[in-house]
């Protein structure tokens, strides 16, 4: 298999593991806000953390969606946007759903590098 090809596999793969991200964090989100300790304590401060979950899902949609439009100029988000997800996954009460959640950033962050490899340098393509 050719690197190009094993970069375009790797980009895929990643944009699938964004998407089912999006998927965790939503479910997790109306998870967090079924609990009856969360619907009996409904504060600001409360309703947020689901709110935050449901951002957090869709900006992994919209970068899934813009690897696979733009990867060379998305790539650019997608990394701080994984490096940040994975730091935060680390920073509060560390739990199994703490440790999925930063082992599947870490994952995606390795595919964008590897699939990185392969492309031109930006300053090539603006040009």
């Amino acid at each position: 298999m050719k690197t190009a090809s094993k970069s375009k596999t790797s980009l895929n793969l990643a944009v699938l593991l964004l998407i089912a991200k999006a998927v965790l964090w939503a479910a997790f989100a109306v998870a967090f806000a079924m609990r009856q300790e969360f619907l009996a304590d409904l504060r600001v401060s409360t309703a947020a953390v689901p709110i935050l979950m449901l951002v957090d899902a869709i900006g992994y949609v919209l970068v899934a969606w813009g690897l696979s439009k733009n990867p060379q100029i998305v790539f650019l988000v997608a990394v701080p946007f994984l490096i940040v997800n994975a730091v935060l996954a680390v920073t509060d009460e560390f739990g199994l759903f703490d440790l999925v959640v930063f082992v599947l950033d870490l994952v995606i962050l390795g595919l964008l590098l590897f699939a990185r490899r392969s492309w031109p340098p930006l300053t090539e393509e603006m040009n």
